[in-house]
């Protein structure tokens, strides 16, 4: 199957994107709302560009998680092991991501990123209504 490469700069904006879009509706946000241009974190959530640090940061500011980045790392690190379970070893063959584009298109990767946030921001959410004293 031919498939067209997905880069990391694809990846890291596919991840972004999920992380900023799941954030604001789960916080009952508009894209306006958020100190940004809307027509920029439109581009973002749909992972058709990337942000720089500052951008990142004053998103991050207005939906109260100020740890993007190590969210982007733990959906990285959910969706990377999930693909070395489903996808057979491709040792020295590239990277996972294009695995799992092989595996099931650019869309199975999306879908695989999706899942792997919903999984990420969900188990945070948990371990932060489990310490003593958190709202419930």
């Amino acid at each position: 199957m031919t498939v067209k490469n997905v880069t990391e700069r694809d990846l890291f904006a596919m991840v972004l994107g999920r992380i900023i879009l799941m954030l604001r509706e789960a916080r009952g946000l508009n894209q306006g709302e958020l100190g940004v241009a809307q027509s920029m974190v439109s581009r973002i959530e749909r992972g058709t560009t990337t942000a720089d640090v500052w951008t990142v940061r004053r998103l991050g500011e207005a939906l109260g998680e100020a740890h993007i980045y190590t969210l982007i790392d733990e959906v990285l690190g959910k969706a990377r092991d999930v693909t070395h379970v489903v996808v057979p070893s491709r040792k020295g063959k590239g990277p996972w991501w294009e695995a799992a584009v092989e595996a099931s298109g650019r869309a199975g990767l999306e879908g695989l990123i999706t899942f792997a946030t919903a999984d990420v921001l969900h188990e945070r959410e948990a371990a932060r209504r489990a310490k003593p004293g958190a709202n419930t």
